[in-house]
């Protein structure tokens, strides 16, 4: 390489100086990463969440039982837009013309195959929960959890298709004996989630669909009872009461059911969300009680604690029934103040259940003795 002469070397700092623009340094800590237990654990619950919300997306309107297939809530696949391409490049439909056999569903829980899963959900929901051998116990989830530890994505993956179920029965499933029957199989593959340890101290989403699942199934009784006691607590002059009542009964139940103090430890929310329902339920069976005839229905006890179900029901009747609650002499002052207080503070999202039930507390208290 043949040098430059002297008078022709470049100024690099010349020459670049003005292109340079200066660097802004920071001074504060650097954020260390979460633990990896931690990133992994996300990653399950977000893959689960994102493909529980496609199966979800992809569920027809309910259909009429005549087109209802035995313990399915899902359409058997066989339109254009029901049919993907499955990860290996084979046709996602494969039981649009023959029912799916139970080697099928044991292979594609062996594969992981989560398509082929899928598409069983989609042709016979009822077949990912019932024992697929005569005379044995094996079901999906069962089998899935006997595979190890390797293959704990597919039982959360069984799980959570089994809570989106739950979730999405509309009213009219709750006429149907097939219904029941599925509500029966989904508590028994709850708990054997939680009896063989596929549900941890984190898993409290799993926990609230178990919870969820039992009171549908064989709470209704309890909850009956619960709402009555919470009505009358309502009426009542002790400051604190009714809330205090509707939570304790609930963390009881739960207590009894889950029988795991570091799973009921995380369910608060859970807790939040089924005594604001209890108190709304209780609160509408107050205007009932002072009605002067039987035409308003309660809310219906299936709503209770499925998101902001309660909530929507408790809204859409003090607005059918506006009359009856703001200018009738059968609804009394204290009661319509606590009716505004709840529909006040119980909507919306920006805060948590337990921050709501908290405020409701407050305002209800105030309202003793008036």
């Amino acid at each position: 390489m043949i040098p430059l002469p002297a008078s022709h070397t470049v100024p690099v700092a010349t020459s670049f100086s003005s292109k340079r623009r200066p660097i802004k340094s920071s001074t504060g800590p650097i954020n260390e990463l979460p633990p990896t237990r931690w990133i992994i654990t996300e990653a399950e619950r977000l893959a689960l969440e994102a493909f529980t919300e496609a199966l979800r997306r992809r569920r027809p309107p309910h259909k009429s039982p005549t087109q209802s297939r035995e313990g399915n809530d899902f359409e058997a696949p066989g339109s254009p837009d029901n049919v993907s391409q499955s990860p290996r490049g084979s046709p996602r439909n494969i039981f649009l013309n023959r029912k799916p056999e139970a080697h099928q569903v044991f292979r594609a829980i062996e594969d992981q195959d989560l398509s082929i899963l899928a598409n069983v959900a989609e042709y016979d929901f009822g077949l990912l929960l019932r024992p697929l051998s005569s005379g044995t116990n094996q079901t999906p989830l069962n089998h899935a959890i006997d595979c190890g530890p390797s293959h704990r994505g597919v039982a959360l993956l069984l799980l959570g298709m089994f809570s989106r179920y739950v979730n999405h029965l509309s009213d009219t499933d709750f006429d149907q004996p097939a219904a029941r029957e599925t509500l029966r199989l989904l508590r028994v593959n709850f708990a054997l989630a939680m009896n063989r340890g596929v549900m941890h101290a984190t898993d409290d989403s799993l926990a609230a669909s178990f919870l969820q699942v039992y009171i549908m199934s064989k709470g209704q009784q309890w909850l009956s009872d619960t709402i009555t006691q919470t009505a009358i607590a309502l009426r009542g002059s002790v400051p604190g009461e009714p809330v205090a009542l509707a939570g304790n009964a609930v963390r009881k139940y739960a207590g009894r059911m889950l029988k795991k103090d570091e799973i009921i430890a995380t369910l608060e929310d859970y807790v939040g969300n089924a005594t604001a329902d209890l108190l709304m339920m209780a609160a509408w069976e107050c205007v009932r009680n002072g009605a002067p005839n039987e035409d308003v229905p309660p809310i219906p006890l299936h709503y209770f604690a499925r998101d902001e179900r309660v909530f929507n029901a408790f809204t859409e009747k003090l607005e059918q029934h506006r009359e009856l609650v703001h200018h009738s002499k059968f609804v009394g002052r204290r009661l319509r103040a606590q009716l505004a207080v709840l529909q006040k503070y119980l909507e919306g999202r920006t805060t948590t259940y337990r921050s709501k039930v908290i405020a409701v507390d407050q305002e209800l208290n105030g309202l003793c003795g008036t």
